[in-house]
């Protein structure tokens, strides 16, 4: 059996069209990726805070789970809650 823990809830929501999901950082000494197949095993695992959800190795996670066709998006997160905003930022010559 599986000695799963939820190590950390990360300051990044990942967001769908209709709903965001918190993100958890997971410690386990099996490999808990749903996609159990060419995975980083490095004992770290992401997914919701909910250990019944789905987990995913780094590499599914930020390549399939998040970028791939599952449409969900990483949104930042200050402690308080807040979204941080996306406002670009002036280059040294003044052109955005």
């Amino acid at each position: 059996m599986s000695n799963r823990k939820l190590i950390e809830v990360l300051p990044f929501v990942a967001q769908a069209e209709d709903h965001e999901l918190p993100v958890g950082l997971w410690s386990s000494d099996e490999n808990l990726c749903e996609y159990a197949e060419g995975c980083v095993e490095n004992g770290l695992y992401f997914g919701t805070t909910n250990e019944l959800e789905p987990q995913f190795c780094g590499r599914h996670f930020f390549g399939e789970a998040v970028a791939g066709d599952r449409g969900y998006k990483l949104v930042h997160r200050r402690r308080d809650g807040e979204a941080l905003s996306n406002t670009s930022r002036s280059s040294a010559n003044g052109v955005d």
